[in-house]
């Protein structure tokens, strides 16, 4: 939570606004969802990348499992 809300003053300190806050699966939900409120900002999604193909089987390549279920076009995040 301290990370999530350091991020969120150094976006706000910076000037910059997202459109769209982009949060990964396996961990970054949570993060995400912190720093949404923190900006006090609603446009929230998620998608899930993958490195393994088994518990411990590391793949060549990321992977996008689930892609971001919302059309992003322009937007900047």
């Amino acid at each position: 939570m301290r990370l999530s809300r350091i991020l969120a003053q150094k976006v706000k300190a910076s000037g910059y606004m997202p459109d769209l806050i982009v949060a990964i699966g396996r961990g970054g939900y949570v993060p995400g969802r912190l720093v949404s409120d923190f900006l006090l900002f609603n446009d929230l999604t998620s998608m899930k990348i993958e490195h393994y193909s088994r518990a411990a089987d590391m793949r060549e390549e990321a992977r996008i499992k689930f892609p971001i279920p919302v059309d992003i076009t322009g937007k900047k995040s």
